[in-house]
């Protein structure tokens, strides 16, 4: 066996237990961050689809002018959190 074929061997080793223990080495902070923010701009996207559903409820006669002045507030200060909280990542 050479000493080229050896180094060679070692190389790849180091390589493959750095790219393995990487995670350990660094943490699991930035999954539980991915996931938090995941969770922001899906409950984002919900917000969004209740405010548009209802629009259509109000327009199609589903829901009394009453009703939407009362519900609409509410989701658009949830939006505004949520939307505070993503921007401060």
């Amino acid at each position: 066996m050479s000493l080229t074929s050896i180094l060679l061997g070692l190389a790849l080793t180091l390589i493959i237990v750095a790219t393995i223990l990487r995670p350990i080495w660094l943490g699991a902070q930035p999954l539980k961050d991915e996931s938090h923010s995941a969770r922001l701009l899906s409950e984002k996207a919900a917000i969004l689809q209740s405010l548009h559903d209802l629009e259509q409820d109000l327009q199609t006669g589903k829901l009394s002018q009453a009703d939407y002045s009362a519900q609409r507030p509410q989701l658009l200060a949830r939006g505004a959190e949520i939307l505070k909280k993503i921007e401060g990542k």
